[in-house]
């Protein structure tokens, strides 16, 4: 790698590997189709999705010798190790595409680099397997279906002045978690002229309206006011963020700084996904003090995430009422 990539590249993400939601299917098959049989499983998989009818697909890497992507429709791969990431991702872009293909690490995301061409590409920077930066070398310098296909590299670590670093490296564009609407927008427009500017121009309206208001408000900002969508991710932060934060406790405890660092960056890109600003804040400072190894101000710093996380939960059954009331917000 680069001299470039050195400075971009932190440590590599170990953390828990999930599956895309089987509910996240049903889910957007209902905002898409407004069908009534819906599926409340939430167990996560990867896999294609047809965002236009036909109803959705799904398939495995092994099975693209059944199930290929359409070379007459425009399709998308996403590729993210965290599950909340790739819900919302596949949410803002369904309307601009007619195939998503979401996937949960790098080697699930190689297999279908290496068999299919897709039009547009969104590689997360830190994934198990193969990361972000092993990927765009591969693909870039290898033949193979997408070597001249627009890639866009998504990172939480980058700052703006690094992004002509890592584009440098053969990707199109480098976009900074959070990722807001307006930049998809911009994004597809230009590698496909021909989006549907009315859906996107909704997205945006309502995604620019942001003001740094309730978690309520965040989470409806973040999923262009689908609240059924933003109460799945509600239920699922409250199902992980205790989860993660008993882990980095447990890590810190026991002095495992690379676990911590590991759970803490899964937990970071999570709320910064969702527009969570005050804890993804919090996160933000306790990573960069593991990555720069400043263990003294690591306790600190978790105390104040602990505390403010533990708050959110507590508000839970607050922010579901809210959610719920469309007119509450």
């Amino acid at each position: 790698m680069t001299q470039s990539l050195n400075r971009i590249k932190i440590s590599a993400l170990i953390g828990l590997v999930s599956t895309l939601a089987a509910g996240l299917v049903a889910l957007a098959a209902y905002r898409r189709l407004k069908q009534n049989d819906r599926s409340g499983n939430t167990n996560e998989i990867g896999g294609s999705v047809t965002v236009r009818p036909p109803p959705w697909n799904k398939t495995n890497p092994e099975e693209q010798s059944k199930h290929s992507i359409s070379p007459h429709k425009f399709s998308i791969l996403i590729a993210d190790d965290n599950s909340i990431n790739r819900l919302l991702l596949v949410n803002q872009l369904q309307d601009h595409c007619e195939q998503i293909i979401a996937t949960k690490d790098g080697i699930e995301a190689f297999n279908y680099l290496k068999s299919e061409r897709f039009n547009l590409v969104f590689l997360d920077l830190q994934m198990p397997g193969h990361n972000g930066f092993e990927l765009i070398e591969t693909i870039r310098h290898t033949e193979n279906p997408n070597k001249d296909t627009p890639i866009v590299a998504v990172t939480a670590h980058a700052l703006p002045s690094q992004c002509q670093d890592i584009i440098a490296l053969g990707f199109d564009e480098c976009l900074i978690k959070p990722i807001l609407a307006e930049q998809l927008e911009e994004i597809v427009a230009l590698w496909r002229p021909d989006s549907p500017r009315e859906a996107l121009s909704d997205s945006l309206n309502l995604s620019g309206s942001l003001k740094q208001t309730g978690y309520a408000q965040q989470l409806l900002a973040k999923t262009a006011y689908d609240r059924e969508l933003a109460l799945t991710i509600l239920n699922k932060l409250c199902e992980e963020l205790p989860q993660q934060l008993a882990s980095i406790q447990t890590s810190l405890r026991h002095r495992q700084w690379q676990q911590a660092l590991s759970v803490t960056h899964k937990l970071h890109g999570s709320v910064s996904f969702c527009g969570l600003t005050d804890i993804r804040q919090l996160a933000l400072t306790l990573e960069q003090n593991l990555i720069s190894k400043n263990f003294l101000e690591t306790e600190r710093h978790f105390d104040k995430l602990k505390a403010l996380i533990e708050q959110f939960i507590r508000k839970k059954t607050e922010l579901i009422e809210e959610l719920s009331n469309k007119y509450s917000v």
